[in-house]
């Protein structure tokens, strides 16, 4: 249960990262050269909201390299995205062999899985959570996240209420903050309910930005079982061209 758990935290944060302006949209009258600075009690967290907003209001695509501290499969993927929300996702988790290819389209995912895990004779298989595939049936909790999470503000929204926003400055050409949040698993929020399922006390998060404000690497510092675990999603190639399209209907088992 809890690898099951990490697995869907370990997908869903990379993706909230980069729609994270999908529900408020693009505030009026700010500035994305603008930056909180100071202390903790001189950062706004809405103003820290506010630039992110504005900076993934022109992403069109992102890729991802998500790394949980080898308590996971690696992840890699690319995002393709309208004003910083994602339409599509292709998202490899694995390497070698083993790995599963994961597209999301229109709603609808679908999943190369490793060789042997796949006995439908066509190379995918339509995402359900009433598969008979034991293996896809465990998938269709992550994808109904990830869905959900492609749809709402995600890491922006939980920004405007952080706690102990903290401007470390600038290093290398990222501008690093820190700050707390805090999760609910009652909450409407994707983000705020897996981050409850972790822990009912503020979770640290490192944020770091490039010079146009876009997210380049956010790391969540979890407690799982008592043990510490971090996850780190990495975000590079912003607006490269990117097309993601569902495969034909002829190729997926269960379409």
């Amino acid at each position: 249960m809890i690898r099951r758990r990490l697995t869907a935290a370990a997908v869903v944060l990379p993706l909230l990262v980069t729609t994270a302006c999908s529900s408020s949209g693009k505030p009026s009258g700010t500035s994305s050269s603008s930056r909180p600075s100071g202390s903790s009690s001189g950062v706004s967290g809405a103003a820290l909201a506010a630039q992110l907003h504005t900076a993934l209001n022109g992403l069109t695509s992102a890729k991802i390299g998500v790394d949980a501290g080898g308590l996971l499969a690696s992840m890699t993927g690319q995002l393709q995205l309208v004003k910083g929300t994602a339409t599509g996702s292709r998202i490899v988790i694995g390497t070698g062999k083993d790995t599963t290819t994961l597209i999301t389209v229109d709603g609808k995912s679908y999943a190369k899985l490793p060789s042997g895990e796949n006995t439908s004779g066509k190379p995918y298989v339509l995402v359900s959570a009433n598969s008979s595939n034991e293996f896809v049936r465990a998938f269709s909790s992550t994808v109904e996240i990830l869905d959900a999470a492609s749809s709402l503000g995600g890491l922006a929204d939980l920004v405007s209420s952080a706690s102990g926003i903290t401007d470390k400055g600038t290093s290398a050409g990222l501008h690093h903050i820190t700050f707390s949040v805090t999760g609910d698993k009652t909450s409407s929020s994707p983000l705020k309910k897996v981050l409850g399922e972790f822990s009912t006390k503020p979770v640290p998060v490192d944020l770091y930005l490039d010079s146009k404000n876009r997210p380049t690497k956010v790391a969540f510092a979890l407690s799982v079982a008592g043990s510490a675990i971090t996850i780190t999603v990495n975000l590079s190639d912003f607006n490269v061209p990117v097309m993601i399209t569902a495969p034909a209907p002829n190729q997926v088992a269960g379409a």
